[in-house]
């Protein structure tokens, strides 16, 4: 994916250039003597509301808020962790946003076509986000003033866009942000690249995702970035959220996590749908489950699975993951195909894949591919339970290409939930299987004979 400048984006500006001080030091918020440091954020979103301009941010500035012009069209750059912004503490201002000065946005605007501007990058610089908001807790979809949200109903965080064709966040550093890292609202593409996102060991805290996408979108890419101790979704992908609405499609690749919640949570609902979803060649260790579809919490759905094949094709392929739970399912997708992944157990066995939709709903899966799947035990926490388990939940048509079954005991707790099983590494993993759900001419276990077996073109089940 490639995001290009605007041609008329030339009016380059260094901030010291516009009677800033630029006297913080980024990890504290003070002056390196210790003295109170100077708000820069007034000159810097004067210069960053004018539109058709890059800022470079050639220090480190204090800030009670930068606000880009809400048409977009800004370039924003640093020199790198020595250059950058520290949030006043109790400014109750999103870090960096555009929109008017001072503006409280809203977030839950509801379904409707909104007018994109054009584009917004924020590159090469560091945000220290601590302190923006009057509590590190809430929601922003609640009633103004609950659940500690600032005055307004307004909810303060790292870095909030809304409302654009193309944003672009590379090398940048975010550290510690109060509620989501960045936020981003009705975009037609998006590209994260290089980025570090990272809380804090004893920040257990809720809605804290790093990238957070809300409807409508067409093209989001995150790729080789860092995140360390994101206690929410490391990506988010909440269609219904937002302006709600459809998204296109979305890769997260070659990215680090450490001590997550999750690489990714993905969720429709019983209107809007995503096209695709890639998540590949990542490496990470995580406090829940790498891989969650539907608004799953912990063992829990409380969300709506949504139309069917609301969810596309959603591929995980070539990832070496620490958790002890792979991948968590409770929205209808069209397609699931795991490839090539590690699962390194770190706590009691879950399962690789749940199934687990509300009561009184049923999530489907259209075929759900698995070729190649190694689950290695790192303490004494093994073996998993089964493969795939099913709760109000179905399966249309179930592949196994290819499966090591050590530290995995069975292949499901559900078979009459599963329609047909095929797959050239069925026989090789030594699972018995009802004979019902077999498809024609693929070699598998008899569970009624206990025999390497295989159904015949009328359907009559042969020894092998």
């Amino acid at each position: 994916m490639l995001i290009t400048p605007s041609s008329d984006s030339g009016k380059l500006t260094l901030a010291s250039q516009l009677s800033t001080a630029q006297n913080v030091a980024l990890p504290t918020g003070l002056q390196p003597n210790g003295s109170a440091a100077i708000d820069d954020g007034p000159a810097l979103t004067a210069f960053a509301q004018l539109g058709a301009a890059k800022l470079v941010l050639d220090g480190a500035s204090l800030s009670s808020g930068l606000f880009l012009a809400s048409a977009g069209d800004v370039e924003v750059e640093g020199l790198g962790d020595c250059s950058g912004i520290f949030q006043v503490s109790g400014s109750n201002n999103t870090a960096i946003q555009n929109s008017a000065p001072g503006a409280k946005p809203v977030y839950d605007v509801g379904p409707g076509a909104v007018a994109h501007s054009r584009r917004v990058a924020l590159k090469n610089f560091y945000l220290n986000a601590k302190g923006a908001a009057v509590s590190t807790r809430g929601d922003p979809h609640t009633t103004p003033g609950m659940n500690g949200c600032s005055s307004g109903g307004s909810w303060a965080m790292a870095i909030h866009l809304m409302n654009l064709n193309d944003v672009l966040l590379r090398d940048l550093t975010v550290f510690h942000s109060p509620t989501y890292n960045v936020l981003l609202r009705n975009i037609g593409r998006t590209l994260v690249d290089g980025c570090k996102f990272l809380g804090l060991s004893s920040y257990a805290q809720q809605n804290h995702d790093a990238v957070h996408l809300d409807g409508t979108f067409d093209e989001a890419t995150v790729v080789n970035s860092r995140f360390e101790y994101i206690n929410d979704d490391c990506v988010a992908v909440n269609l219904p959220e937002g302006n709600a609405g459809n998204g296109g499609s979305v890769l997260i690749r070659g990215n680090t996590f450490v001590n997550c919640w999750s690489i990714v949570r993905a969720y429709t609902s019983s209107t809007f749908t995503l096209g695709s979803l890639k998540i590949a060649d990542n490496i990470g260790s995580f406090t829940s489950c790498p891989v969650i579809l539907g608004l799953w919490n912990g063992g829990s759905d409380v969300g709506v699975p949504g139309v069917a094949n609301a969810l596309g094709v959603v591929t995980v392929e070539n990832n070496d993951v620490s958790s002890s739970r792979f991948a968590a399912i409770s929205n209808n997708t069209q397609a699931l195909h795991f490839v090539n992944n590690v699962w390194r157990l770190t706590g009691a066995a879950g399962n690789m894949c749940d199934l687990v939709a509300a009561s009184g709903q049923t999530c489907t899966v259209g075929e759900l591919r698995i070729d190649g799947i190694t689950v290695l035990d790192t303490g004494s926490f093994g073996p998993v339970p089964y493969l795939i388990t099913l709760a109000n939940s179905t399966i249309t048509h179930l592949v196994i290409d290819s499966v090591d079954p050590t530290n995995i005991s069975a292949l499901t707790n559900n078979f009459a939930a599963i329609g047909t099983i095929s797959g050239a590494g069925v026989l090789s993993t030594g699972w018995a299987i009802p004979d019902a759900n077999m498809a024609k001419w693929t070699p598998y276990v008899s569970a009624s004979s206990g025999l390497p077996s295989y159904k015949n073109g009328a359907g009559t089940v042969v020894t092998l």
